[in-house]
C-alpha cells in the first residue's frame, strides 16, 4: 500500500469557499445581534441580578424583545430556568391544560420525552394524564400530511383545549 503525501495548501485551497461562506454568515448574524442589541437599547444594567420577582425590572422584558428581533419572530419568552425544549413544552402544556381538558396530538405520537410527561408509558409520575388530562391522537398520513378529515370530524365532536403539532428533527 502506497502511502499518498497530504499538501495541506491543497486541502485549505479546497476549503477556502466553505470557510468564506461560514465568514459571511457569522459576519451577517453578528450585526443582526448588535443592531437587536441597539435597536432595544440594551445596557449594561439589563444583565444585572434581580430580585427573580419582576419588580421594576424591565430586563426580562428587554431580553424577549432582544430576542425576537434576531429571531426575526413576532415575541419571544425567554428564560433561562427551562433546561430544554421538553422542560418548556411540558410547562406550557400545564399551564393550558386542567383536569378534565383534552390535549390532541394531530401528528401522531409524540417524541419519547414529550409522551413520557403526557403519561404515555406510565415510567414517570405527575404526568398530564395522572392529573386528570385527556389524551387523543391523529397520527399523519403515509404522506406525512395531516388527516384533515379525521382532524376536522374529532374537533367537531369534543371540545379540544390545545392541539399539539409536534416536528421534531
Amino acid at each position: 500500500m502506497v502511502k499518498q503525501k497530504i499538501n495541506l495548501s491543497d486541502i485549505e485551497n479546497k476549503a477556502k469557499n466553505i470557510f468564506s461562506d461560514i465568514t459571511l454568515i457569522e459576519n451577517k448574524n453578528q450585526l443582526k445581534v448588535l443592531n437587536a442589541f441597539k435597536k432595544n437599547k440594551i445596557e449594561a444594567r439589563h444583565f444585572y441580578p434581580s430580585t427573580g420577582y419582576g419588580y421594576s425590572d424591565n430586563s426580562r422584558d428587554k431580553l424577549d424583545d432582544l430576542f425576537a428581533d434576531i429571531f426575526g419572530a413576532e415575541a419571544a419568552f425567554v428564560r433561562p430556568h427551562f433546561c430544554s425544549a421538553t422542560h418548556a413544552i411540558t410547562l406550557a402544556l400545564r399551564a393550558l391544560l386542567k383536569p378534565g381538558s383534552i390535549l390532541l396530538s394531530i401528528t401522531g405520537r409524540p417524541y419519547d420525552t414529550i409522551a413520557a410527561s403526557i403519561g404515555l408509558n406510565k415510567k414517570k409520575d405527575n404526568t398530564l394524564i395522572d392529573r386528570g388530562v385527556h389524551y387523543k391522537e391523529i397520527p399523519l398520513l403515509k404522506s406525512s400530511s395531516f388527516d384533515f378529515e379525521k382532524i376536522l370530524n374529532l374537533i367537531s365532536l369534543k371540545f379540544i383545549n390545545v392541539v399539539l403539532i409536534q416536528k421534531s428533527r
